[in-house]
């Protein structure tokens, strides 16, 4: 037993050794028995291989963490569902199983698949739960699947409610797969822990049941009737998937309320073909990878590639705003919001409650007729900016605004080269009040 161990352990870290863009397609060649055509992806499988190893959205790594998610989620459709976290842990052996009530949920934050589900503490074989918990924080799921989003995904534990319907019944799981931000499918999955194993039924945003599933896994036998909550859960799912060529929703309904479950990127890892296969291709009908952002042209080297892609012509003239936050001693003092830089650049500087100042900078004139409207996401901007210049005297620290989520731009230290003139002589004198050396 040791011996097979220690080869599986040998197996699984020369697998690692593997470039994403060679184990990709060989895990796509042992699933379909034939190899993935990147270059023109067609199927719904061949473009989720494609989106593995070219879309690398910064904000996938926290769509993907079962802890951060609900933080993420819940900033745009709202606390209310989301399901209770009773506590997270770095180690198996520290969870705190005194101060979690009699049923609870546990899993890894980082993983799929390992859950332990308690409905009696007073039964829960505690050193048993440890040993799983601690083989799932063991796990490298990105290696395994080479899913980008889960590589800088920490690993933690993390208990939460555990959520239950009448006659102690397993709960549906209802699997939203949008399209552009449209729901078009639903995979409802039931009986997932139970002796019978698990049935899938595929339904289209009507609820008409579709003939179609998964190897080894049947249809139900008395198929789902329509949940009274699903026009809510395809709303929530516009919301979360708005932006995105493909996203995954899940949601359970629990008396009449609906909870958020998870966001999945590449569903069975892009991995696990359809009955009948014509259903790969019908799916992958529904987005266009190699077009997400106006078409263009793959450049790849030896170690990178490159998408150079022509402007949305519609949207060409209207340049993202850089909000950038002047931090002195950790605090957000003030900000400045440059406008226009690819045409006739100007700025404008703000207080921390987004109030005009009456000063701006030579080089870059302000604009202070211009009405710039508050970035949705000020609030978590300051936060953020707050959180990387602690301990620091001064930085200042970039971000974007994008459909409502905040992309991170750079930190400087020497704005300007600390060469840069104020319109108000006085300015400078002021603003130096503020760094304390």
């Amino acid at each position: 037993m040791q011996h097979d161990n220690f080869i599986k352990r040998v197996v699984y870290k020369a697998l690692q050794l593997i470039p994403d863009s060679v184990y990709v397609r060989l895990k796509y060649r042992k699933a379909f028995g034939r190899w993935p055509d990147l270059r023109n992806p067609r199927s719904f499988n061949e473009k989720l291989t494609w989106l593995k190893l070219h879309d690398r959205n910064p904000l996938y790594t926290a769509m993907v963490d079962k802890y951060e998610a609900k933080r993420y989620v819940a900033g745009i459709i709202g606390d209310e569902y989301i399901i209770p976290t009773y506590g997270v842990w770095d180690r198996a052996e520290d969870i705190d199983f005194e101060a979690l009530p009699d049923k609870f949920v546990l899993k890894a934050t980082h993983d799929s698949g390992r859950v332990i589900i308690c409905r009696d503490k007073s039964t829960l074989d505690r050193q048993k739960a440890i040993r799983e918990m601690r083989l799932s924080l063991r796990r490298n799921f990105y290696a395994v699947t080479r899913e980008w989003p889960y590589k800088n995904v920490k690993p933690r534990i993390i208990a939460e409610k555990l959520l239950e319907v009448a006659d102690n019944a397993e709960l549906a799981d209802y699997k939203v797969h949008n399209f552009n931000g449209v729901p078009k499918v639903i995979l409802v999955c039931r009986d997932r822990f139970r002796d019978t194993g698990l049935t899938e039924d595929f339904f289209d945003s009507e609820w008409k049941h579709l003939d179609v599933r998964r190897p080894g896994h049947p249809n139900a036998p008395i198929l789902e009737d329509k949940p009274e909550e699903l026009d809510k859960m395809l709303e929530l799912s516009e919301r979360l998937s708005k932006s995105y060529p493909f996203m995954r929703t899940d949601f359970y309904s629990v008396g009449g309320k609906v909870y958020f479950g998870e966001i999945t990127l590449y569903p069975a890892s892009a991995a696990v073909p359809f009955v009948p296969e014509s259903f790969d291709d019908l799916l992958g009908k529904e987005f266009n990878v190699t077009n997400l952002m106006g078409g263009g042209k793959i450049l790849t080297f030896r170690n990178i590639s490159i998408l150079i892609q022509l402007a949305d012509s519609s949207t060409a003239d209207n340049s993202i705003n850089d909000y950038k936050f002047f931090c002195f001693n950790g605090r957000v003092k003030f900000m400045k919001v440059d406008l226009d830089r690819s045409t006739e650049h100007r700025a404008n500087y703000y207080d921390r409650d987004f109030r005009l100042l009456e000063f701006g900078e030579v080089e870059y004139p302000p604009d202070f007729a211009r009405k710039v409207d508050k970035p949705a996401c000020f609030k978590s901007m300051i936060e953020l900016a707050e959180k990387i210049a602690r301990k620091m005297r001064f930085v200042r620290v970039d971000f974007y605004e994008i459909d409502k989520h905040v992309f991170f731009g750079e930190i400087t230290f020497y704005p300007s080269s600390a060469a840069g003139r104020f319109t108000v002589p006085t300015a400078d004198l002021e603003i130096g009040k503020l760094l304390k050396l």
